[in-house]
């Protein structure tokens, strides 16, 4: 990988991993048309500490609110990454071999597309049913970890589903935003410290291409969150929902024509 692969894989993964139109998935095509024949993860995992620390930067009021004031939803978090963990954990290898596989992406980014049209329905029926009981509690936080775990999949977007899934419940929007992107910390950190474990194994990862690649997410993920929270208050999910059913479609256009 040279330095202008590095820099466009952390532009799409800023953008993408915040805009619900799933990071891994168009990650897996870029790599598809680089003409990678084995899953970038290490370094795809190095593009997450650049959207990491956008989260730590952006979110960083929240972070202090949960360990000081609100340490409730603390525990929600923590509860959230249970299931999150256990599928990552039985299912690891499965994932790993999914990154390759661009025909799933495709049918991923169509289903990812589907969460976002019902997490769009969601948002307006509890608009329209206000006394709705929104409050994110145990059960919804097992739900949206869940969901969180499967987003593992190329193609799945994480944010979009996890919002999408919180919206389904009835959570309200700020909060359900806020839960998504908090719970992505202990997930991204966890992740890192697993693919470490393989930096002796794996060749072709060089300093000025991390270096890169994570910068550029970082920048362009504080700007990704600041327009999906934008599209999530003006109930726009579904706009990106139409993109990622137009892609997941054309992907799969392409592979069985």
């Amino acid at each position: 990988m040279n330095l202008l692969e590095a820099i466009l894989s952390g532009v799409l993964q800023g953008l993408t991993e915040f805009l619900p139109v799933s990071s891994s998935g168009h990650l897996v095509l870029l790599h598809y048309y680089f003409g990678y024949k084995q899953p970038q993860l290490l370094f795809d995992t190095f593009l997450h500490v650049g959207t990491l620390l956008a989260i730590l930067v952006y979110f960083r009021k929240d972070i202090w609110l949960i360990f000081t004031k609100q340490r409730y939803f603390l525990i929600l978090i923590l509860i959230g990454c249970i299931p999150t963990g256990i599928i990552g954990f039985l299912f690891e290898p499965f994932f790993r071999q999914a990154f390759v596989n661009i025909k799933l992406a495709g049918f991923m980014l169509i289903t990812t597309a589907i969460f976002l049209f019902c997490g769009d329905f969601g948002a307006r029926l509890r608009e329209h049913h206000p006394e709705t009981r929104s409050r994110l509690g145990i059960a919804k936080a097992l739900i949206i970890g869940t969901v969180q775990g499967v987003s593992a999949l190329p193609g799945l977007s994480r944010s979009g589903i996890t919002i999408s899934t919180a919206l389904i419940c009835q959570v309200r929007k700020r909060e359900a935003v806020r839960y998504s992107f908090l719970l992505a910390i202990p997930v991204i950190i966890g992740t890192l410290i697993f693919e470490l474990n393989n930096l002796g194994s794996v060749k072709g990862i060089f300093i000025p291409q991390v270096i890169a690649g994570s910068l550029c997410s970082f920048l362009t993920g504080l700007v990704a969150i600041y327009y999906l929270i934008k599209a999530i208050i003006k109930d726009r999910l579904s706009l990106f929902g139409i993109y990622c059913f137009l892609a997941g479609a054309a992907v799969l256009i392409k592979v069985y024509i």
